[in-house]
């Protein structure tokens, strides 16, 4: 299970390093029979953000999400940008990096080199532009009102 929230760097070839805060854990809940090569899968989010999950919850959501019949433009484009992006079986080398595709790094405006802010969602991580997640974040909490938060924060507790 992913909690918690750390940056990381992306360097000049693409590749982020994984928090070590997530890294065991991934390794953990990728492995699929081989402890040097876990399967691991990388794909896009319409929210423009990157998704690092096991293979294994992977393939449950693309099985679900392709299931739906649906002609909604929104639902289309969910489903293009989340099958259409996915990098199947990818691992971690040797210093706990991943490499990003430069389509997936556009998809999600990642900094060539620079900070991506690692989010761990329970069964998935989120790979977000820094300073898109603080836009989002801070759009988000600004709208909601004092009633609202009261309903959240009853789902929460």
């Amino acid at each position: 299970m992913f909690r918690g929230s750390q940056t990381s760097k992306i360097d000049q070839k693409g590749r982020l390093v994984i928090p070590s805060l997530h890294r065991d854990q991934l390794l953990v809940s990728g492995r699929q029979g081989s402890k040097e090569m876990p399967k691991l899968v990388l794909t896009g989010h319409p929210a423009k953000y990157l998704m690092l999950l096991p293979a294994e919850s992977y393939l449950k959501r693309e099985k679900q999400i392709t299931a739906q019949q649906t002609e909604n433009s929104q639902d289309l484009y969910a489903r293009s940008v989340f099958v259409g992006f996915a990098n199947y079986g990818i691992g971690l080398d040797k210093l706990g990096r991943i490499h990003i595709s430069q389509s997936l790094r556009d998809h999600a405006k990642l900094p060539a080199q620079g900070e991506v802010l690692v989010m761990g969602m329970h069964d998935h991580l989120q790979l977000w532009n820094e300073k898109s997640w603080h836009k989002l974040s801070g759009e988000a909490a600004g709208s909601i009102s004092d009633s609202n938060w009261a309903g959240a924060w009853q789902v929460l507790s």
